[in-house]
């Protein structure tokens, strides 16, 4: 390294290559978009087995990020409201994951909590569309949460849940419930 002195200040040079922002920041969007896939198509085995090798930030806060944006329309105050959900909710799912004997780091289940908001987020992208149809929208309602606590059951519950899972589904279901009744407001 070389040194130069310019002023008062010493600036120190590195002769250390720099690396792109998105390579420092761990966002790999071929990564993200393989998890969102396995959302959507939650039996596919062969894209499930890494799903949690490697659970990332980025695209789970994104996804949430989006789905707060989305759901609260114009009322930036309640992002926070809704981050806070998921991170309490997902602590509860950890917690309880843990008590019935399961080996997956927090971590691993934010990213899954995250990833299976994706459902959710298709649900509020389309349901501007059908106001007025409440028998139609309630029935999208509860086959996009549904959807979405299974998508996250199959990626959270290992070979050492398998057992248990229904015992896990439950809490699942009931995160994903107030997850969209926050927005219906219900």
């Amino acid at each position: 390294s070389t040194q130069s002195t310019w002023g008062l200040m010493e600036i120190e040079e590195d002769e250390e290559p720099t690396r792109p922002l998105l390579e420092e920041l761990d966002i790999d969007f071929l990564d993200i978009y393989q998890k969102i896939k396995a959302v959507l198509l939650p039996y596919n085995l062969q894209t499930r087995t890494d799903d949690l090798s490697a659970p990332d930030f980025w695209g789970p806060f994104f996804l949430v990020l989006l789905y707060s944006l989305l759901m609260l329309w114009g009322q930036l105050k309640a992002v926070s409201w809704v981050f806070t959900v998921w991170l309490g909710g997902s602590f509860l799912l950890h917690f309880l994951g843990k008590v019935f004997g399961g080996e997956g780091t927090f971590a691993a289940v934010l990213a899954v909590t995250g990833y299976s908001l994706v459902p959710l987020i298709l649900l509020c992208l389309y349901l501007p569309f059908m106001r007025g149809m409440n028998r139609v929208t309630l029935v999208l309602k509860i086959v996009h949460t549904l959807w979405s606590a299974f998508a996250a059951r199959e990626l959270l519950v290992d070979d050492t849940l398998r057992h248990r899972s229904s015992m896990l589904a439950y809490p699942i279901v009931l995160f994903y419930a107030f997850l969209i009744s926050m927005h219906s407001g219900v």
